[in-house]
């Protein structure tokens, strides 16, 4: 599976920050999904999005930011034909973990996993983006319930016998006596011997078949009614339709799609509430998970793992104020780290501009590196890497490899790449290192691109990416970084006085600034604001130039039609019917999701398309324009128009960041 170097930036999502090593991870499960669902399309076997990446594929067409896990859902007919074929199908380093392979692993899914070992092979390393450790696919299994309560209670009290006996037998906490009544009474009940010569661990296990034969004896004609038996039916949460699961429409995630079943907004909503509202929970298990898996290897290791440490030479160096000699006051160099990073230049680039600075800007590639740290590339992919041709156009660049620092010796040096060589996969060229910068200039500049919300001490997955963030030799080196709140601005301190010890105080509240450009882009904006409310004004005033229309974003789901079908079509028409009635006030713009249309005529069949139809007949009467989501960038989208109406997608919480009004259509009444 192929990743462009922009998947794995740096970037905020939500506010919340992901770094490089995150975004590893994150690939190294998408890998394992790729593998998956190959071998489910070649067998036709179902499966589906489940938890939070059903959450994230539908309100962030990905992973939720602040989590790192990928599940999915089969039907217990699926899992079973998938278990059937998995072995042979998947890579030969994979393995599957589950209550009969895998130790401590008393759970009822599967867990396909990208290895046996963590590995730190260059040949493995080069081929998965530097990511040594274990990474998987947790699959949960859907089992068909009783449509009597009564019998689907007594069901799950049988299991959770079965279970209770298994782990007492498992932990030695079962006594002889009443290990012998229970057996007794599975014998009778189901016919089930255990062997006595099995050692604890494989009773269990024979056990836990048990219990799962009992989670799978309702067949599918019996019900209308499916759910996750352990553990969610067992503590006495219903089940959901099965007929939510019976059309699949594959929705935008990362760099790829994902199946999800076409009534995921009722799914979702049954599950989650008001789940398009963004609340950022901590899930129980570890963060990032490699962490934990990093830890375990230290505590048998005989050495330290490499890491990077606190350069406390610059420490010194910084208290008896040495410095470069002869820099050139009058020479500015920004030093860009993409072209999407270039904005958060922009307001010093005008004032160097401004004050007269010779100023010289560099668009910097970035580009893989192997496990020894090397960029292995050719000069056609150097240039493409630096994507001049995507800065603003009357922005003048110099070639990175025709600028020579140790000869310009600017007096200030502007940066936005951190990381040097601790960027755990990609790297700028070394000569434009902070380590080495900062001999060539009187002041080097950190300006983050970056900076999410302000977060407190016990937001711990955000106080662990900042590690990924301030711990690294760009925020050394530099003589200032400038940084967007004082709340940021405390907690980096927090971290580093922590990383490098209380005697550096000093030094990093010297470091650490805020950037003076927030509070005058605050102005402009103001500024800009109330020129368009006097604009607004005289245009309300005058006849001969009326107010612009208000631009509504009409995004549809495909989500509608599997959940109203037919009341679908009628329920569009009713609102077409009222865009078209205020056609002088509203311009509205119809937006597909997913985008692909193919998508809806696979998984809706002949509903999606007399609803594309519909769609297509409003568009010729000109009573709607349409806005194409996988040609159109999102932050396109919210600039352009002033309020979103219509189905879930990604796109809500981007509008509501951008404090411009959000409304769901509701397709079960007549609006």
């Amino acid at each position: 599976m192929n990743f462009s170097t922009d998947f794995f930036r740096d970037e905020v999502r939500c506010g919340f920050y992901i770094p490089t090593a995150v975004k590893q991870a994150w690939a190294a499960e998408l890998e394992v999904l790729a593998e998956i669902d190959e071998i489910c399309t070649k067998h036709g076997i179902k499966y589906f999005a489940d938890w939070g990446t059903i959450l994230g594929a539908v309100r962030h067409g990905g992973f939720v930011p602040w989590d790192d896990d990928l599940d999915i859902c089969m039907l217990r007919d699926d899992y079973v034909r998938f278990r059937q074929v998995a072995d042979a199908e998947l890579p030969k380093e994979y393995v599957i973990h589950d209550y009969e392979r895998q130790e401590d692993h008393w759970l009822f899914l599967a867990r396909v996993v990208n290895n046996k070992k963590i590995c730190f092979e260059p040949e493995y390393l080069n081929a998965h983006n530097n990511f040594p450790y274990l990474a998987g696919v947790d699959i949960f299994v859907k089992d068909y319930l009783y449509k009597d309560h009564d019998k689907e209670k007594e069901r799950d009290d049988e299991i959770m016998h079965i279970l209770a006996v298994a782990d007492g037998i498992v932990a030695g906490s079962l006594k002889q006596e009443s290990t012998y009544i229970w057996l007794k009474k599975f014998k009778e009940q189901y016919g089930f011997s255990l062997d006595p010569s099995l050692d604890a661990r494989h009773k269990g296990i024979e056990l836990y078949r048990l219990a799962e034969k009992q989670m799978s004896r309702v067949s599918a004609e019996e019900t209308d009614t499916i759910g996750q038996i352990f553990p969610m039916i067992l503590k006495g949460q219903p089940g959901q339709a099965k007929a939510y699961y019976d059309e699949i429409v594959r929705l935008p995630f990362e760099n790829t799609t994902i199946p999800v079943p076409a009534s995921y907004d009722t799914i979702l909503r049954s599950r989650y509430g008001d789940y398009l509202t963004i609340r950022k929970v901590w899930t129980g298990h570890d963060y990032p998970f490699f962490e934990g898996q990093r830890a375990d290897m230290q505590a048998k290791a005989d050495f330290e793992f490499p890491e990077y440490k606190f350069d406390r030479r610059v420490f010194e160096e910084w208290k008896e104020g040495k410095r470069v000699s002869d820099p050139d006051p009058d020479r500015v160099l920004f030093l860009c780290a993409g072209p999407l990073w270039w904005k958060a230049y922009e307001p010093f680039y005008e004032k160097e501009c401004a004050a007269g600075k010779e100023v010289y800007v560099v668009a910097l590639p970035l580009l893989f590196k192997d496990c020894y740290g090397n960029i292995n590339a050719s000069d056609e992919e150097l240039a493409m890497a630096a994507k001049e041709d995507e800065y603003p156009p009357e922005l003048t660049l110099t070639p990175w490899y025709e600028i020579e620092i140790s000869e310009l010796k600017p007096g200030r040096i502007y940066i936005q790449d951190v990381y040097d060589e601790e960027n755990p996969c990609m790297s700028i060229p070394p000569v434009f290192y902070s380590s080495e910068l900062r001999q060539y200039t009187g002041e080097l500049i950190c300006v983050p691109a970056l900076h999410g919300d302000d977060f407190k001490p016990e937001d711990r997955n955000d106080v662990y990416n900042l590690k990924h963030r301030a711990l690294k030799p760009g925020i050394v080196y530099a003589d200032k970084v400038l940084l967007a709140t004082e709340t940021l601005r405390q907690r980096y301190l927090e971290k580093l006085l922590e990383w490098a010890g209380e005697d550096t105080r000093e030094y990093w509240e010297d470091k650490l600034d805020l950037k003076e450009e927030e509070h005058k882009e605050s102005a402009v904006e103001n500024s800009d604001t109330d020129e368009a409310c006097e604009e607004a004004k005289t245009s309300d005033s005058s006849q001969d130039s009326p107010p612009r229309k208000k631009r509504v974003l009409f995004v549809v789901g495909a989500n509608e039609v599997a959940e109203y079908h037919e009341k679908a079509v009628e329920l569009l028409k009713k609102k077409m019917e009222v865009f078209a009635e205020n056609a002088e006030k509203i311009e509205v713009n119809i937006c597909l999701y997913p985008p692909m249309i193919e998508e809806w005529e696979e998984a809706l069949d002949g509903n999606a398309q007399v609803f594309i139809d519909e769609l297509e007949k409003s568009m010729e009467q000109e009573a709607v324009g349409f806005c194409d989501l996988a040609s159109a960038t999102e932050e396109e989208l919210v600039d352009y128009h002033d309020a979103y109406y219509g189905s879930a997608s990604p796109l809500v919480h981007e509008f509501v960041r951008a404090k411009k009004p959000v409304m769901i259509a509701d397709y079960s009444v007549g609006e």
